[in-house]
């Protein structure tokens, strides 16, 4: 074999990918920004300094549980695109085999086109990562409120499990390749570019079942509770609307393409019956990538959603975990000066040069107890109490105790109660309490002790004030003797680290008295709290890029498909006689249709998923129900003008293939 023999292959390798560009340059795009976004992860993954941050564990599990999330998304969005890649090129390579390549030749072609594009993004993308790292990283240590000064070095792992990763990707692209080349007679490679899916067996069955998945979706999502299931449904209500658009753009679209088809009325006019002719066309040919529009569309408007509903609601969600900066329990009978520990307090504050802006103290007595209806029963030996439903921790105070903590108000009488609950309302007019009937005198939507969220379910406390300390006896003596608790809250001012000194401090003095049942750092809980959903909205807003990319990139390739399909179709359309407005016009209609049909089902797959959305907020305190529906409209408007942008920027490329008809 001589030299140039010997060069034959790589030649037409490198000219196939340049003839190609138009398809080649997005692909090899995408593939080096996946190439950048898993590097990054991976690099902030594997950087030594994480394990040494105070608070950097969330953030490690978020980057893990992202880079897995991630791997998975690239990996079949890279199968996705390859099929494009091979749809255009079929033609090509149908006809090397004529020209007398063997299929060998055609395979080791394939090979050496696959190297080539794997180099260039693998450098593409480790270039970039490289040069972007150190600003990723400081802007997600600024994200999780963990300290900047800290050092960021390469690693070595990261690019290992990189480049192995994508020699994973691309050489399932090369087998799946491959495999299609093999099994293909040069005939057949030939109109590869002009197949479309295959057709469902049965269409009528598909279609029922898209519908029963969507509306098995929808159901979960619409009846949603914050409650053991709430993961589970979550991601069962994902699966069945995947599934279920799939369904749809598959067969559900095209039988009621027919059945408008079988009105004929409707069907045999001159506009109706073009559009409707291509519009089946279109959507038999390109059924999967019509579902990928909108899963992937309705992908990065909850993204979208999810990152700036935490956002805006971040103040909210601390306010209610975490309202003080110091929170104390003491059993009442171990303390002697009550005063003392307030007094302290303030001299500790004084010491660092702040003062106690709010200071709330009050003994309580807790028992547990079953609701049912407005009967609180008494819960004997059950051992197992927390895993039967109903079951409540109750807070009793004295009206005394009550007053000292909301300033004076209404007076209780014998018999009667005042009632709290931080989540759901207890709406009763009466309470039956160890066999005696109770009056509510009033039930407070406000409480000076405790912040209140009517959508909260876990560890939902009820607060009762009786008269006096002779109630509380007699109640105590029925459920069982509950413990005697003195709770102490403090807030003071300054910024976040003043109040984590003042709070440390408070810890140690706490440490030395007898009868401590538990201390809280609210300053330092908060950056916990802060770190946490930083990292979330970090993962946020990099998913919600990479579904952003993902989506363009479909949207391209699908402009370039129907382009060269157009092409000749308005050949065709003009021989038999329409003008060459009746054609542009029918055309455009069509690509609208199959572009906006996306968009529309995206926006109702978005609608839909708000209650479950809001549900899992509820997860994290964060209950805030018109900031989250403000946000999911404000994410559809905006997506909408970014979706409407890209179309027609995508659509010149479009109108440039078929004007060379």
């Amino acid at each position: 074999m001589s030299f140039s023999e010997k060069w034959l292959l790589p030649k037409l390798a490198w000219i196939g990918i340049w003839k190609n560009k138009e398809t080649y340059i997005p692909y090899i795009g995408a593939g080096i920004f996946s190439v950048f976004l898993y590097f990054v992860f991976l690099l902030i993954s594997h950087n030594d300094i994480m394990y040494t941050l105070p608070r950097a564990s969330y953030v490690m599990v978020l980057m893990l549980l992202g880079s897995w999330l991630l791997a998975l998304i690239l990996v079949l969005f890279l199968l996705y695109t390859n099929r494009f890649l091979m749809k255009r090129r079929a033609k090509e390579l149908g006809l090397y085999s004529i020209l007398g390549l063997e299929k060998k030749h055609i395979a080791i072609l394939l090979f050496i086109e696959t190297g080539i594009i794997y180099i260039i993004v693998l450098l593409g993308g480790v270039l970039w990562g490289v040069v972007f790292s150190k600003l990723i990283f400081l802007f997600l240590l600024n994200m999780t409120r963990i300290p900047l000064d800290v050092s960021f070095s390469f690693s070595i792992k990261a690019l290992g499990s990189t480049l192995l990763f994508f020699a994973v990707a691309y050489g399932l692209n090369l087998i799946v390749n491959l495999f299609r080349v093999m099994r293909s007679r040069p005939g057949s490679l030939f109109q590869e570019g002009k197949k479309g899916e295959k057709e469902t067996k049965h269409p009528i069955l598909t279609t029922i079942g898209g519908i029963l998945l969507l509306g098995g979706g929808y159901f979960l999502s619409l009846t949603s509770q914050l409650d053991g299931t709430i993961f589970s449904d979550f991601f069962l209500a994902i699966f069945f609307v995947i599934l279920g658009t799939h369904f749809f753009f598959r067969a559900g679209l095209g039988y009621l393409l027919k059945a408008l088809k079988k009105r004929e009325t409707f069907y045999y006019k001159k506009k109706n019956y073009v559009t409707l002719a291509g519009m089946s066309y279109r959507t038999k040919k390109s059924a999967s990538s019509l579902s990928n529009l909108c899963i992937f569309s309705t992908m990065v408007m909850i993204t979208l959603l999810c990152t700036i509903s935490l956002a805006f609601g971040m103040k909210d969600i601390l306010l209610y975990r975490f309202p003080y900066d110091v929170e104390m329990s003491f059993l009442a009978e171990k303390i002697e000066d009550r005063e003392g520990i307030i007094k302290e307090g303030e001299r500790i504050a004084e010491q660092n040069k702040i003062s106690v802006t709010k200071e709330i103290d009050y003994v309580y007595y807790k028992i547990k107890a079953e609701r049912k209806g407005n009967v609180f029963l008494n819960l004997g030996e059950d051992i197992n109490v927390w895993e039967k439903e109903g079951v409540y921790e109750i807070q009793l105070l004295t009206e005394e105790e009550f007053q000292r903590g909301a300033g004076k108000g209404a007076v209780l009488e014998k018999g009667e109660i005042f009632t709290f609950s931080d989540g759901k309302s207890i709406k009763e007019s009466s309470l039956i309490l160890a066999d005696k009937n109770y009056v509510v005198k009033k039930e407070y939507e406000t409480f000076p002790l405790i912040e209140k969220r009517e959508k909260a379910v876990f560890s939902q406390q009820y607060f009762l004030v009786v008269k006096d300390r002779e109630e509380i006896e007699r109640l105590l003596q029925y459920y069982g003797q509950g413990e005697e608790i003195l709770h102490v809250r403090m807030c003071v001012t300054g910024g976040e680290e003043e109040k984590q000194r003042f709070a440390e401090q408070m810890e140690g003095y706490i440490a030395k008295n007898e009868g401590v049942i538990n201390r809280a750092n609210g300053a330092e809980q908060r950056l916990e709290i802060l770190s946490m959903n930083g990292g979330l909205i970090f993962l946020g807003i990099f998913l919600g890029i990479a579904f952003l990319i993902f989506l363009l990139i479909i949207m391209y390739y699908k402009q370039i498909t129907e382009g060269y399909d157009d092409r000749e179709n308005f050949m065709i359309m003009e021989k038999v006689g329409m003008t060459d407005e009746d054609v542009r016009g029918t055309i455009k209609r069509q690509v609208q249709l199959v572009f906006y049909l996306p968009l529309f089902l995206a926006f109702c797959h978005t609608a839909i998923a708000l209650p479950m959305i809001l549900a899992l907020f509820g997860a994290i305190s964060l209950f805030q129900e018109k900031l989250v529906f403000l946000c999911g409209l404000g994410s559809m408007g905006f997506f909408f003008i970014l979706y409407v942008a890209a179309y027609h920027k995508t659509a010149k490329v479009y109108y440039k293939i078929v004007k060379h008809s």
